[in-house]
């Protein structure tokens, strides 16, 4: 004769009900938060940002303080400062 456990046949489905919903739940917030980033990024798209520099505002450059390119600027900075004490 075999036995049939109701209980945790019904307790599985209750578990999987629940975690499917949550996975609904977690698919549909993703959704609308990515359609509201896409909308935030048209807007910023479309918005000209250089009106809020400052006038003469130029851009610090973005070199590596480790490479090869900053260790000659330094120099390039050096012998300019060193030329213009020699000169003045």
């Amino acid at each position: 004769m075999q036995d049939i456990f109701w209980g945790i046949d019904v307790a599985q489905l209750i578990f999987a009900g629940i975690m499917i919903m949550i996975l609904v739940g977690f698919a549909t917030w993703g959704y609308r938060t990515r359609g509201r980033i896409e909308r935030l990024e048209e807007i910023v798209a479309k918005r000209d940002f250089r009106e809020l520099e400052p006038e003469g505002y130029e851009e610090e450059s973005m070199v590596d303080a480790f490479s090869e390119g900053a260790r000659l600027e330094a120099e390039e900075q050096l012998a300019r400062e060193r030329d213009i004490v020699e000169h003045s």
